[in-house]
């Protein structure tokens, strides 16, 4: 199902490619101190096949607690590329309660965190807290995955090295954090 829209400039599929990267994070990187947060765009398709996507993604990262998933319907977003799909999309309200009530009721353990800061948290978005970052297919890095990646929500690329370098004024246009110190305001990050 993923390759069928997310695929290679050849034409292949992404999602073993993917799943290995993600598979390799795991094995390689020792350290506790980061998060990596899955995003899995929900169609009716893949709704129908949750708890068999749910049971590998279980059995692949369910020990690891490092590994978030957070799944979400399908919007259109307008363009003409969502014509063809259309008839695959879930309703946009109720698409994300039957999606939460599939994760309830399952048996298999994930991380669903993200989900639940959703519920609880005031903060305005995820791309407002400082550490968050999407890493682009093509390296380039983001901080909202709701808009495309150009303008002010390109903040940086991913180095061969495995580095970010990153654009501190552009990230600090995304806080929503407020500084009582009236000095920070001339800073470029506060841009």
């Amino acid at each position: 199902m993923h390759d069928k829209q997310r695929h290679l400039a050849n034409g292949k599929g992404s999602y073993e490619r993917i799943i290995q990267n993600l598979e390799d994070i795991k094995t390689v990187a020792k350290t506790k101190d980061f998060i990596v947060n899955i995003r899995t765009n929900v169609s009716k398709e893949l709704f129908m096949r949750l708890e068999e996507y749910t049971a590998d993604m279980s059995s692949r990262f369910g020990d690891d607690s490092r590994f978030c998933f957070f799944l979400r319907p399908v919007f259109d977003w307008g363009g003409d590329s969502i014509d063809g799909f259309k008839d695959n999309l879930l309703d946009e309200k109720q698409g994300i309660v039957d999606i939460f009530h599939k994760l309830i009721d399952s048996k298999y353990v994930l991380n669903y965190a993200m989900h639940f800061n959703d519920l609880t948290q005031s903060t305005v978005c995820y791309a407002s807290k400082i550490n968050h970052f999407v890493i682009n297919p093509d390296g380039s890095i983001s901080k909202c995955t709701c808009t495309d990646t150009g303008g002010n929500n390109l903040v940086g690329r991913l180095l061969t090295t495995g580095r970010m370098e990153l654009d501190y004024g552009k990230i600090g246009m995304w806080s929503t954090q407020y500084i009582e110190d009236a000095g920070c305001e001339k800073c470029y990050l506060m841009g």
